[in-house]
């Protein structure tokens, strides 16, 4: 299975399964070696199948809603795990409402990338993926081990999840957590293709003679513009995760204080961990695909400095010398990052940033728990006062 892979561009097989999840409208064409609009038909179905899950999720949790939140963790905390669920749901809209507003982006960015590779190919033969495809193929086979595992074995072996409709909530979760995967796999395929072109070219730049210098800098100059246009496109999508992962990593964590702060662990405690399992790799593929915009500007403010190996002065072509320079003060000096619409730069700077985040909130519920605890400790302690005091 894997060696019939290798023979194809897994960013096109990626690329498919998206389709049929409804997060692109765009597929490749194999008579015109194109990109082009595979309509909307996908994206109307899979939107009406999540209108149909949030709404059985809505009804489902509202049925047990005070027993399970209210009674549990009190009305304000109650509404925020209610919240978080809903939020999980809408970055499924995200993705799949993203796809079919940037149909036309996507499908400009991808056949950019397309037509720099097919250049570099004809050209120096350009990089080979095989090795590449199959780290691809095994991490996504260890992914598939490790979600057997954690999300099938590990709930129903250690029960878990005992109530039917759990149960259907966790297959239906599980659908959705795939779905999602194949979106943040896409965009990970896009960034290593384009890391992958931006290291052969500067590998390429420190070796190559006068006219082959001159077609690697336009090819280091179209592709570093890509970044642009790859930001355009899934910014929406990596915003929303980020501020998911923001919320999500607050109140699992400020759960798991409510626990352990608590005397009744009993089997509370394998289901909170449980929660958290659900939490970490999500974490964990948000962090991949930031790394991997991160390595991929890196890569870029590399190759344009092996322009600077060139000796150019020798050959006393101040046309070249010229483009250059102007490559060099255009990016190297600049040091262009992904950017979120610049509000941020989509690197691992913003990781740190929501984690540090995340920790400041949490100080600051436990503050807040701490300061509700007392508060009712102190009424009480007046109203036994009162009691008394009317007895005598």
């Amino acid at each position: 299975m894997i060696s019939t892979m290798m023979q194809k561009d897994l960013l096109e097989i990626i690329l498919k399964i998206n389709n049929y999840f409804g997060h692109v409208t765009v597929q490749s064409c194999s008579t015109s070696n194109r990109y082009h609009s595979s309509g909307k038909k996908y994206v109307i179905a899979n939107t009406i199948l999540f209108v149909f899950i949030q709404a059985f999720f809505l009804y489902y949790t509202l049925l047990t809603f005070k027993v399970r939140f209210f009674d549990t963790y009190g009305v304000v905390l109650g509404i925020m795990f209610q919240l978080d669920g809903q939020l999980t749901l809408c970055l499924s809209y995200v993705t799949v409402l993203n796809g079919a507003l940037r149909s036309k982006d996507i499908m400009k960015l991808l056949n950019a990338l397309r037509s720099i590779r097919e250049k570099i190919k004809v050209e120096l033969g350009g990089p080979h993926y095989a090795s590449v495809w199959l780290k691809v193929a095994v991490t996504v086979l260890l992914a598939g081990i490790f979600y057997m595992l954690l999300y099938v074995v590990f709930p129903w072996a250690l029960l878990v999840i005992t109530r039917e409709e759990d149960k259907k909530m966790e297959v239906v979760f599980i659908v959705l957590t795939v779905a999602r995967d194949a979106y943040w796999m896409m965009i990970s395929m896009i960034l290593i293709v384009m890391k992958t072109e931006i290291s052969f070219i500067g590998h390429c730049l420190k070796s190559r003679d006068q006219t082959q210098f001159q077609f690697l800098l336009r090819a280091l100059t179209e592709i570093v513009s890509l970044r642009d246009l790859f930001a355009k496109c899934f910014s929406i999508p990596i915003m929303f995760a980020l501020m998911m992962l923001f919320f999500d990593g607050t109140l699992q964590l400020f759960q798991f204080f409510l626990l352990i702060e608590s005397a009744e662990i009993g089997g509370e405690i394998v289901g909170v961990i449980f929660y958290i399992l659900w939490f970490l790799p999500y974490t964990v593929k948000l962090c991949a695909v930031i790394h991997l915009a991160t390595i991929t500007s890196n890569k870029a403010n590399e190759a344009a400095l092996s322009t600077r190996h060139f000796d150019d002065y020798s050959m006393k072509n101040t046309k070249l010398a010229k483009q250059i320079n102007k490559f060099l003060l255009k990016n190297l000096h600049q040091k262009k990052k992904f950017s979120a619409f610049g509000f941020f730069n989509i690197d691992n700077s913003v990781i740190y940033t929501v984690f540090s985040s995340i920790i400041t909130y949490l100080v600051i519920l436990i503050q807040f728990k701490q300061l509700e605890n007392d508060l009712t400790h102190g009424n009480s302690g007046n109203e036994t006062i009162s009691a008394a005091g009317g007895s005598t």
